[in-house]
């Protein structure tokens, strides 16, 4: 008995560990962040691209990537967490990671940037490659939304391998934007999204939520099959033919379709939180608007006119689009299922300084970039009131962060 406890605590102080990490480079993303908004107001000795960079790829790699595979095999393989190719494969990312975060600002995306990002995505792919195999024979609702969310990963990654090619040898030309779309497209609706509805679907299974198979199936096939056809939306600011406009905007209606789906399942996700405390339940609300805004986004996104003006205005509307997904859905819905799965007690201050810090910067882009459309008068000192609602989303993260390293 004795070992099975010291067993138990060994993976419990392993699985925190690895999600400290990801919390600690989700700080550190955060931080690069407020850089940016910085560079606005005066001049910092970095380039601008530089940062975002290192900012986009630590966001979702080092934090969205490593958080979900932490979960993922905490969940259902936990007593391989040291198994040697699980162990150093983790680690490799995330000394890739660390590379990253000083080759990006320091040299830009050139020799020792796109090298660790290649050692990241070798390693990343033994570690789904593995995981992949604990799923291969199973044939549930829930192993079918993490093998599709793995595939879409493998299949996302293809255009980090040509974006380099592309930048070296013709330059930041329209097929290097289009590559960069179809990374980020496919990256969060596609891995993002199965594994992390996977895994809801997997705890309404085991907490004996009644939702009806037929409604788990439909929102999973409208939402796969969706998926390849709008990356065509991505793509709209070039000029298109025809028939890609009408993909686009079918892949856009049987989204819109899911959503009747998704709100079944929410309905009844929703009456297990009775017992939940008031964060808890507002993360769940949080969440789940920022999806259907963003399924919204991508219906109007169908509509090439709507496109272009949000393209010219994308400081605003691309902005918030991107961080209404990584912030206000990927990352609350990483939180909520810390929450469920490791019962970890995320600090309320933190939590919702976070929050705050989402909801303040969303409003600011959004109601600037419609101030700016419609050619009304902007928001005065703009972007120093953007810098101050920045500063708090790295302020909670790093309350957070300390929070898990000093509770037991």
């Amino acid at each position: 008995m004795h070992d099975i406890y010291k067993t138990m605590s060994s993976l419990k102080k392993i699985v925190n560990q690895r999600i400290n990490i990801a919390v600690l480079l989700f700080f550190i993303s955060a931080s690069y962040g407020l850089v940016l908004r910085w560079q606005k107001l005066s001049y910092l000795p970095f380039s601008y691209m530089d940062i975002l960079h290192a900012h986009s790829h630590v966001t979702f790699l080092g934090w969205g990537f490593l958080a979900m595979i932490s979960l993922l095999t905490a969940i259902f393989i936990p007593e391989q967490f040291n198994k040697p190719v699980f162990k150093y494969s983790f680690w490799i990312m995330f000394g890739s990671i660390v590379g990253m975060l000083l080759s990006f600002p320091l040299q830009g995306y050139k020799l020792f940037s796109i090298s660790f990002l290649s050692i990241f995505l070798l390693s990343s792919y033994v570690y789904l490659g593995h995981l992949y195999k604990v799923f291969k024979t199973d044939k549930s609702l829930t192993a079918r939304f993490i093998k599709t969310g793995i595939f879409y990963y493998y299949l996302s990654s293809i255009a980090i391998w040509v974006i380099p090619v592309i930048s070296l040898k013709l330059g930041k030309v329209d097929l290097y934007h289009n590559a960069i779309y179809f990374y980020l497209h496919f990256l969060y609706n596609g891995f993002f999204v199965f594994t992390l509805f996977g895994l809801l679907i997997h705890y309404s299974n085991h907490s004996n939520l009644r939702i009806s198979d037929k409604t788990l199936n439909l929102f999973y096939i409208l939402t796969n099959i969706a998926c390849i056809p709008t990356f065509a939306l991505s793509l709209l600011w070039n000029e298109m033919p025809f028939y890609s406009i009408i993909i686009g905007f079918l892949g856009a209606t049987l989204q819109v379709i899911a959503l009747f789906y998704l709100w079944k399942i929410i309905k009844v996700f929703w009456g297990s939180t009775n017992k939940q405390n008031k964060l808890f339940r507002l993360v769940t609300v949080l969440v789940v608007v920022a999806y259907f805004s963003k399924i919204l986004m991508q219906f109007a996104g169908a509509f090439p006119t709507i496109t272009l003006h949000a393209v010219r205005f994308k400081p605003y509307f691309v902005i918030g689009y991107i961080h209404l997904f990584t912030l206000g859905f990927m990352s609350l819905f990483l939180f909520l299922l810390f929450k469920i799965f490791l019962n970890l007690k995320l600090s309320k201050w933190g939590l919702s300084l976070f929050i705050l810090g989402v909801f303040a910067t969303e409003t600011l882009l959004f109601s600037q970039g419609f101030l700016a459309f419609t050619n009304q008068k902007t928001i005065n000192n703009y972007d120093v009131i953007m810098l101050m609602a920045s500063f708090l989303m790295p302020l909670g993260l790093l309350v957070v962060y300390i929070s898990l390293l000093v509770k037991k």
